[in-house]
C-alpha cells in the first residue's frame, strides 16, 4: 500500500507542474514560424486561381502599381500587451474597392486580426493601371503592433 505522506506530495508536484505549463502556454506567443503557414499557402492558392489578375504585370513598363489614397488607423483591441506583427493579402479591384481579404500570416490574436481586416475594408485605393487601363491586383499590407 502507498504511503499517505508520498501520494500527496506526488499529486502536488503534478499540480504545480501542469500549472506552470499552462501559464507558459498562455503567455508566450507561437513562434513565427508556427503562425500563418497554412493561410499564406490558401492566399498563394486563391490568388494564383483568379484569372482575371494579370500575371508579371510589372515586367511592362506602363504599370503602375494601385496606391493608398486614404488610410483609417486600426483599433487596438484592449487588454493586449507586446509586439504582435499582422499581414493582410487581398485584392484591389479595378474600380478601388478592397475584396477578398486574407489573413496570410497572422499575429496569434485572433481579435486583432478581425480588427486589422475591418480596419483595410475602410481604406481607399487607386486601382493599379497596365497601358492605361485598371486592372485588379493583389497586395499585402503589413501591421505592426507595440502595445
Amino acid at each position: 500500500m502507498c504511503n499517505p505522506k508520498w501520494f500527496l506530495v506526488l499529486v502536488a508536484m503534478v499540480t504545480l507542474a501542469a500549472a506552470a505549463d499552462q501559464k507558459s502556454n498562455a503567455t508566450t506567443p507561437p513562434k513565427k514560424a508556427d503562425r500563418g503557414a497554412p493561410s499564406k499557402q490558401k492566399a498563394k492558392r486563391y490568388f494564383a486561381e483568379r484569372t482575371d489578375i494579370p500575371r508579371d504585370a510589372f515586367k511592362d513598363p506602363s504599370y503602375k502599381p494601385a496606391r493608398i489614397l486614404k488610410r483609417v488607423k486600426p483599433t487596438r483591441p484592449s487588454g493586449l500587451h507586446g509586439h504582435y506583427e499582422v499581414i493582410v493579402t487581398f485584392v484591389i479591384e479595378a474600380d478601388g474597392s478592397v475584396r477578398d481579404l486574407i489573413v496570410s500570416s497572422p499575429s496569434g490574436v485572433p481579435k486583432l486580426d478581425a480588427a486589422y481586416v475591418e480596419t483595410l475594408k475602410k481604406w481607399e485605393f487607386a486601382p493599379a493601371e497596365l497601358q492605361g487601363k485598371p486592372v485588379p491586383s493583389v497586395m499585402a499590407q503589413p501591421m505592426v503592433y507595440d502595445i
